[in-house]
């Protein structure tokens, strides 16, 4: 199966440039943890963190904003689907949407700064439209859980080596996402 190629550019800067991964709460739904993390590692992802640190901070920004006027209605701007929406169609709610970034990109921001200008990121989760963020607000590469399937079929049916890898673990051996914060929000809670 031949890669679009968005994806085949993205094979390749996973061979040959530093690259974190963003990924996705929700990729239990598609992918095995802690495999998904060996498997990320083996295409040439260098460091792996879950954005569920990023969401814990803004929502205590979102606690400070409801707090400060309770009795406002707010839509909150982490779908880009919901904002377009509302600025095409429903340009009288806009005043409504909360000002604060989404967890891609507010992840986005910390590693950056954290690992410095070395690394590039790329995002991996299920939405389409958070490319469109991802790009609008400077995340290197952005791909759908869909899309990583696809550079892991294409890896395997064209016999392309694993990357050489370190990966952080768990105190009882486990592979682990990489990490500069603390556990409390590891594997996200989706029930």
């Amino acid at each position: 199966m031949p890669l679009t190629p968005e994806l085949q550019s993205i094979v390749d800067a996973l061979q040959n440039e530093k690259i974190i991964g963003l990924l996705a709460p929700s990729f239990p739904v598609d992918f095995s943890y802690p495999e998904i993390i060996i498997n990320l590692k083996m295409i040439g992802v260098q460091k792996i963190v879950e954005l569920t640190y990023a969401a814990k901070l803004i929502n205590d920004d979102y606690e400070k904003i409801l707090k400060e006027n309770p009795n406002k209605q707010y839509i909150c701007a982490n779908c880009p689907t919901i904002v377009k929406l509302i600025e095409v169609k429903y340009p009288e709610l806009k005043e409504n949407i909360i000002n604060v970034a989404s967890p891609m990109v507010v992840m986005n921001r910390f590693v950056k700064k954290e690992y410095g200008p070395d690394y590039k990121t790329i995002f991996i989760g299920p939405c389409l439209a958070k490319k469109m963020e991802a790009k609008q607000y400077g995340i290197d590469y952005a791909i759908t859980f869909k899309e990583l399937q696809d550079i892991f079929t294409y890896n395997k049916e064209n016999n392309i080596a694993p990357m050489e890898f370190t990966y952080s673990v768990t105190e009882d051996g486990t592979p682990d996402f990489d990490k500069f914060y603390n556990d409390y929000t590891k594997v996200y809670p989706l029930a």
